[in-house]
């Protein structure tokens, strides 16, 4: 298992460490996607934000993506987005 920053990790047990490693792990994998030029909604950034937590969702749950969970997930994307343009 990779050294992770000692500060995030304290006061983790080895279980809960574990799972991060998975969950970072799962980060570094390479994900495809493609964004039309013409698409005001679906920016670089989104996409990113958008993507990480698919790939979250789907590291730490074996069902199937639910509307609901999409429907979350899109709009918290949508909001970091707005976060980071407005800093």
């Amino acid at each position: 298992m990779e050294k992770l920053h000692d500060s995030l990790l304290d006061g983790l047990t080895e279980a809960q460490i574990r799972l991060v490693s998975e969950v970072a792990e799962a980060l570094r994998q390479k994900v495809d996607a493609t964004i039309a030029d013409d698409n005001d909604i679906c920016t670089k950034e989104f996409v990113h934000s958008f993507q990480n937590r698919l790939v979250l969702y789907h590291t730490l749950n074996e069902q199937s993506l639910t509307k609901k969970t999409f429907e979350i997930s899109f709009a918290r994307s949508m909001r970091d987005c707005a976060r980071n343009r407005a800093r």
